[in-house]
C-alpha cells in the first residue's frame, strides 16, 4: 500500500488540498497527509476504529516505514475528521478517484 501511495505522490497531493487542513498554524500539528496515512494503513490492515488507529500510532517500525515522526491520538483524529466540509469531502473524493484509476492500469 505504501508503494503504491509513493508511486502516485499520495501524500503530497493529499497537503495540497488546501481545504482538507483544518489548523489555523499550519506550522504545528499534523499535516493531512499524516492523518489520513494513520487512517488508510489502519483500515487497509483489518483495523475499524479510531482506537484502532491511535493503537497503529504506537507501532515505531510502521511509523518509520510510512515516514510518521508520530502518530495521532483518537481523540485528534476525531477531531480531523469533523473538522471537515463538503468541499474538503469532495477534493478527496476527486483525489480517491485518481488514485483507483492509476491502481487498475
Amino acid at each position: 500500500m505504501d508503494a503504491l501511495c509513493r508511486r502516485f505522490d499520495l501524500w503530497k497531493k493529499v497537503d495540497h488540498i488546501p481545504s482538507l487542513d483544518p489548523r489555523t498554524r499550519k506550522t504545528s500539528g499534523f499535516a493531512p497527509s499524516g492523518w489520513l496515512s494513520q487512517l488508510l494503513f489502519t483500515f487497509t490492515s483489518g483495523g475499524f476504529s479510531l482506537a484502532d488507529a491511535e493503537r497503529l500510532a504506537q507501532d515505531r517500525v510502521l511509523l518509520d516505514l510510512i515516514g510518521l515522526a508520530k502518530g495521532a491520538d483518537q481523540t485528534t483524529l476525531g477531531e480531523f475528521l469533523r473538522a471537515q466540509t463538503k468541499e474538503s469531502v469532495l477534493a478527496l473524493q476527486q483525489l480517491n478517484a485518481e488514485f483507483v484509476d492509476l491502481s487498475l492500469r
